[in-house]
């Protein structure tokens, strides 16, 4: 995806800002490059600390529009768990050897600076 700009309209840049909190809701435009979906517009609110975000309801919104399906959760399915945990042990095990080889890679500089 990538984030199209769009020009603000007056009301928004007159200061459109909420009563609750003071944040302030920006349009976005998302489309996929390439894709045939024209762009969506979607809420973005600018919350405490200029952190941007898309609020809890519009992302239940999309969900529910986009008729995306979950597997509901089941406590006692072993196998679910086991394949969720070997994900989780492979993707660490991945990573760890990225910081390695980035420690690595470092510690090459280091030598041919001292020497």
């Amino acid at each position: 995806m990538v984030a199209i700009p769009i020009a603000e309209t007056e009301e928004e840049s007159a200061g459109a800002y909420t009563a609750l909190g003071g944040s302030r809701i920006l349009p976005l435009a998302v489309g996929v490059v390439g894709g045939n979906k024209p762009a969506t517009k979607r809420k973005i609110s600018v919350g405490p600390g200029y952190v941007y975000r898309e609020t809890n309801y519009e992302i239940g919104k999309a969900m529910e529009k986009s008729a995306a399906r979950v597997r509901p959760y089941q406590r006692g399915d072993r196998w679910l768990a086991w394949q969720k945990k070997a994900e989780r042990i492979k993707r660490t095990a991945e990573l760890r050897a990225q910081k390695a080889q980035k420690k690595a890679k470092k510690r090459k500089v280091v030598q041919k600076q001292t020497a």
